[in-house]
């Protein structure tokens, strides 16, 4: 009953309710429009991207996350991770590829796995430096990666746009 009563006493000293002047409303229909035309968008892009993350083929990869934990040179395994990375981010843009990626390691491996990818760190050595040049991963003459799809970046992740703040009584 305290607890009703105190709230009924904070609602009755706030004031009498002002409605919002006609350049806010104004305001917060254009910021709307916005935020509407943004969200659409946010929406597409997302689509685009999961769209080409889902098409890329992550077999060679997950072939060399499963032999990782084993192999008597997780150096050289590590160097084709990071090669093999690289070329698919090269063929279908870094977006997709780190959404394919993440999406390969969360379905096709248990967490005991994805733990057992640290187990190679003891026979590393123990400074080690993956390089990513062409040379190195087999990339020379390639075109560049693609900046974009149909508009939408994959290179640059478009951030949720925030919806607007509605002008409240007060």
């Amino acid at each position: 009953m305290l607890r009703t009563t105190s709230s009924l006493l904070g609602w009755l000293l706030v004031g009498a309710c002002v409605a919002p002047s006609p350049e806010q409303i104004a305001r917060w229909k254009k910021d709307s429009a916005r935020y509407a035309g943004d969200l659409r968008k946010f929406l597409r892009d997302s689509i685009v991207v999961d769209s080409i993350a889902r098409s890329i083929p992550m077999d060679s990869m997950v072939n060399l996350y499963r032999v990782l934990p084993t192999d008597p040179n997780p150096a050289h395994i590590t160097q084709e991770i990071a090669c093999e990375e690289h070329r698919t981010s090269f063929r279908y843009g870094v977006l997709p590829e780190i959404l394919a990626s993440r999406r390969m390691r969360a379905n096709q491996f248990t967490e005991a796995q994805r733990r057992s990818w640290d187990a190679p760190q003891g026979r590393m050595p123990p400074m080690m430096v993956v390089e990513m040049s062409p040379q190195m991963c087999h990339t020379e003459g390639w075109p560049p990666p693609p900046a974009e799809f149909s508009g939408t970046s994959l290179f640059d992740a478009t951030r949720r746009p925030t919806p607007p703040r509605r002008p409240f009584m007060r």
